[in-house]
């Protein structure tokens, strides 16, 4: 399942980056199998069309 931090973030008080909150979400028995900034994905993209 994927979830994007920010829809989280308007559902709790979350102040976790990304790659803390992984670690605390494996601590607690959730497999986090990858972490992707799709900002990334925007910024290729953008620079493709340009």
């Amino acid at each position: 399942m994927r979830i994007s931090i920010n829809w989280l973030r308007e559902l709790v008080d979350l102040t976790l980056t990304p790659e803390e909150l992984a670690e605390t979400l494996t601590l607690a028995g959730f497999e986090v199998e990858d972490i992707e900034d799709r900002r990334s994905w925007a910024w290729s993209c953008c620079r493709k069309s340009a």
